[in-house]
């Protein structure tokens, strides 16, 4: 179970920095 919660949080962690990511690229963009 603790891995587990472990992966999760990970995920989360590159789903956020994805989103960042995203989002600084789509400044530039515009």
């Amino acid at each position: 179970m603790a891995t587990s919660a472990v992966n999760n949080m990970q995920s989360e962690a590159r789903k956020d920095l994805l989103l960042s990511y995203l989002g600084q690229e789509i400044k530039m963009v515009r």
